[in-house]
């Protein structure tokens, strides 16, 4: 009887081990979402005001984006779209 007890205040502890580094990593995603997004809105509200982004702010801007969408995916943002294949007819 006291076996099992003892295994089950261990899997409990797991358990909560596990809960509590579930919980940071959420806090953690939230986070880096959440300055993406401020990163993104500076440089929209910068470009609105008339400035000309910079080439690395444009970059910049364009990864932010697709980090904060994967992010928010759960890391599964969908594959780039692609061109399809050129036939023959049009290829010529």
């Amino acid at each position: 009887m006291r076996r099992a007890l003892l295994v089950l205040s261990v899997l409990a502890a797991a358990c909560r081990s596990e809960a509590d580094r579930e919980r940071q990593e959420k806090r953690a995603l939230e986070e880096s979402i959440s300055q993406s997004q401020d990163s993104v809105h500076k440089l929209n509200m910068k470009e609105l005001e008339g400035t000309e982004l910079s080439a690395e702010e444009l970059a910049t801007r364009q990864r932010l984006k697709e980090q904060a969408e994967e992010d928010q995916n759960g890391g599964n943002a969908p594959p780039p779209p692609q061109a399809p294949p050129e036939t023959a007819e049009e290829g010529g």
